[in-house]
């Protein structure tokens, strides 16, 4: 990067405006093909098709419904260096994962932490039954997984996430230790203190020890209740590292900020034209910390009753201020790919924050497409406003153009708001140079 000697004025005071979309380009690096882990031998056999995945840094663990009519025995699948080719692919079952899946239901969710392990729901279809939540880790790096513990009692309905609560600092557990805690939405879940359903009141946390000592609304829990009660089918949820929800109720998004006290301060809800009273399958995951991105952004699916759309006809991208990304996916040269199979908009998605790769399960076909969200080639030089390669006076124009006029891109703290931080973050940005 080259850079001119210029001097700096002052850019002007807080103006507050309405933030503006962005645009998201992404490259198909790999398309992994999951069909044998449908076949009951001699894989390993996670159901009919794959619904539900998580990323460790090399493996892919991979979880699946049944759909043959009847109780089927079932695992969570590890493909071992999953992006080295199939050639190069080793499967192996979750130790401890195999159970009986009753027709129709699934595993619905997976998320992973890289001290505490795999989390997994497993729906029973009724929340009386145990083993409906589950946490797998291994003793050394390479070891398969094993289970570590399982819930007594609670729904696996719906998706879960690993919390670490509001700023990532943390819950104090049952050992005394401090971390993050299992976060589910869960629609059938029982408020104890008074035995009133609280699923529509959002996140309930499960201690990672024992799977027990719930953490929920009278307990200080978050609450994202945004339908006064009315909509208690709740489907989804992830976490940011710094707090935020992400979740899906029934067929919106919503996106939920808390403060240090886990309190929700404010709650956007993204609605889906089409909602319907109960839709499985609706999933979402943050993308935090892509270096091309002006802000974080949730990814989610489109998927009404009877769907059978495309990828890019089913997917969405959200900016965390509730605004609209437009994207595109394109091949290696960067043509933009058009042609996808169509499919029933069951995706499900696991973000690679290090590699800056998102993976898509799409159930029916039993693929994964393996995106990276930002070109990899080199490194993103920010304050180089106008793109041209050079720090100059045109990048402060650019940006006080963009400043003034309330676009998203002149959010250089990442705050999600357009004031004097941004200002000071500019100028630092380009007083360093890249």
């Amino acid at each position: 990067m080259r850079y001119r000697s210029v001097a700096l004025s002052a850019l002007g005071v807080c103006l507050a405006a309405p933030a503006l979309g962005q645009d998201i380009t992404l490259e198909l690096l790999d398309t992994l093909d999951l069909s044998e882990l449908s076949v009951v031998t001699p894989s390993v056999y996670v159901g009919t098709y794959p619904v539900s995945i998580a990323w460790d840094g090399s493996s892919l663990y991979i979880g699946g419904a049944d759909a043959t009519g009847s109780a089927t025995q079932t695992e969570i699948a590890e493909i071992v260096n999953a992006l080295d080719g199939p050639g190069s692919w080793s499967v192996r079952a979750v130790g401890g994962s195999l159970a009986t899946t009753p027709a129709l239901r699934s595993r619905p969710g997976l998320d992973w932490d890289d001290a505490l392990g795999l989390l997994a729901t497993h729906d029973l279809g009724t929340d009386a039954l145990p083993d409906q939540i589950q946490v797998f880790n291994r003793t050394l790096p390479g070891d398969p997984l094993a289970l570590v513990t399982a819930s007594a009692s609670g729904s696996g309905v719906a998706g879960p996430g690993w919390d670490a609560g509001p700023g990532g600092v943390g819950f104090t557990r049952s050992d005394l230790s401090v971390g993050p805690i299992v976060g589910v939405v869960d629609y059938r879940a029982i408020e104890p203190t008074n035995s009133q359903a609280v699923g529509f009141l959002g996140p309930i946390g499960f201690d990672p020890v024992t799977l027990t000592g719930l953490y929920n609304a009278a307990l200080g829990g978050p609450v994202i209740d945004t339908t006064t009660g009315q909509d208690a089918l709740w489907r989804d949820v992830d976490f940011h590292p710094d707090g935020a929800i992400a979740a899906r109720a029934t067929q919106d998004l919503v996106i939920a900020e808390r403060d240090a006290t886990n309190s929700v301060t404010t709650v956007l809800r993204i609605d889906d034209a089409s909602d319907q009273a109960l839709v499985t399958g609706n999933n979402a995951a943050w993308i935090n910390g892509a270096t091309c991105l002006t802000q974080d952004v949730v990814v989610w699916n489109d998927r009404g009753p009877g769907c059978l759309g495309t990828l890019v006809e089913a997917l969405r991208f959200t900016n965390r201020d509730g605004t609209d990304a437009t994207f595109v996916i394109e091949d290696n040269a960067g043509v933009e790919i058009t042609a996808w199979p169509r499919s029933n908009c069951l995706y499900d998605f696991a973000w690679d924050e290090a590699g800056e790769r998102l993976f898509v399960l799409e159930s029916l076909t039993r693929l994964v497409y393996v995106l990276e969200v930002c070109d990899a080639g080199g490194p993103v030089c920010l304050p180089d406003i106008n793109g041209d390669g050079v720090l100059d006076n045109g990048d402060i124009g650019s940006f006080v153009t963009l400043f003034i006029a309330g676009d998203i891109a002149a959010d250089f703290n990442g705050d999600g708001i357009i004031d004097n931080g941004d200002i000071g973050s500019f100028v630092g940005a380009f007083q360093a140079g890249c």
